[in-house]
């Protein structure tokens, strides 16, 4: 009979570990040499608080939303629509704003990679408007380009060959071979 306690392990499921495990890095996080971060606990006094602040938080929302109807409800039919006009104009500047700022940011990263940066950069060099951005791609580049040259030129260092073999100066063809000989090439 089946014993509904035992389990069997599913083909998915290996029964032997495939590798090793890998040892913690000394200083991260699961590091045995390191003592746990202590389990955080709450009081119920901690989350009366957190519920208060949080609802506090709520009501003023409520609050000025209220005002704010109640204040449109007390103007004329043309100053309500005037305005709904300026909070639809600064809606839709702020869209425009994000907008702009999209469309830099992709022609950012289009500058980056036609110079052969990566465009992850293109947050980081995005300027206020497209003049400030090519400045800043044209000084970024020149400084990366500049490191990965001390870089590589720091990686290719290394001793130059000895030159001479050990032939004398001044020695004639003849004197090489004959040395060649008797050494056994």
């Amino acid at each position: 009979m089946d014993d509904p306690t035992k389990t069997e392990p599913t083909p998915s499921e290996p029964t032997e570990p495939t590798e090793p495990p890998v040892p913690p890095t000394p200083g991260k996080p699961g590091d045995p040499t390191e003592p746990p971060a202590p389990e955080q606990k709450f009081t119920q006094t901690d989350i009366d608080k957190a519920v208060a602040a949080a609802v506090k938080a709520a009501k003023e929302g409520w609050d000025r939303e209220r005002s704010e109807a109640e204040r449109l409800a007390k103007l004329s039919k043309e100053e309500r629509e005037k305005e709904q006009f300026r909070i639809d104009r600064e809606k839709f500047d702020a869209d425009r704003a994000a907008l702009d700022r999209e469309m830099l940011v992709n022609e950012a990263a289009k500058q980056l990679r036609a110079v052969g940066v990566s465009d992850n950069f293109a947050e980081l060099v995005c300027g206020k408007d497209a003049e400030e951005t090519k400045a800043n791609i044209d000084a970024f580049t020149k400084d990366w380009n500049a490191a990965i040259e001390e870089a590589v030129n720091t990686r290719l260092k290394g001793k130059p060959p000895k030159t001479g073999g050990g032939t004398p100066p001044g020695a004639s063809m003849a004197d090489v071979i004959k040395n060649s000989i008797t050494q056994g090439f």
